[in-house]
């Protein structure tokens, strides 16, 4: 019997989700996408949206991530994956479209880190990893949004993460993104 078949309870399907994510079993995850939107739970859509940026659904991302802001579903993990999709699609405009309406983004906190002088990602550094990520793709965004030099940027920026100390692990997850969204 496929796991798609039978109705899962929020807690068996945040488990099943869990351990398909562990083993980036990232179809598996995607085929339960009808049992994730009968909940309309934001930790069951960030898993989600991770499978279908890591299965290259871009548009799908982009166009479904939308939808979950207009009925004002908001995550941290959300926007890092509509951001990274965008770029994905060579589409930063969109990207900086979202982020300009993005209500998370209204805390005085990352208002703060958005609209300071004192802002850099060595502020970021210690922050919670989603939260890190995002608003260090905010930036990106923010900073080049006029640039046609992206890819470029977007391994300059990972060394900038590199140099300032970030994580092992956020330095080799951006790397791969990098290499997914450029096809390198």
């Amino acid at each position: 019997m496929n796991l798609s078949d039978v109705c899962l309870d929020r807690k068996g399907l945040y488990s099943a989700l869990s351990e398909y994510r562990l083993n980036k079993d990232y179809l598996s995850i995607y085929v339960l996408y009808n049992e994730i939107y009968k909940y309309n739970d934001t930790k069951l859509y960030d898993i989600l949206y991770e499978a279908m940026f890591y299965l290259k659904y871009y548009d799908k991302c982009i166009l479904d991530i939308l939808s979950l802001h207009k009925n004002d579903v908001e995550s941290f993990v959300l926007l890092y994956y509509f951001i990274l999709s965008c770029l994905a699609s060579n589409d930063i405009f969109m990207a900086y479209s979202l982020i300009n309406k993005y209500k998370l983004l209204d805390d005085n906190k990352t208002k703060e880190y958005l609209e300071s002088d004192n802002c850099s990602l060595l502020n970021l550094k210690d922050e919670d990893r989603d939260y890190s990520l995002c608003l260090i793709l905010v930036l990106f965004v923010l900073n080049n949004k006029e640039c046609k030099e992206l890819m470029v940027n977007f391994f300059d920026l990972i060394s900038r993460l590199y140099e300032i100390g970030y994580s092992e692990e956020i330095v080799n997850l951006m790397t791969n993104i990098g290499h997914i969204i450029y096809n390198i």
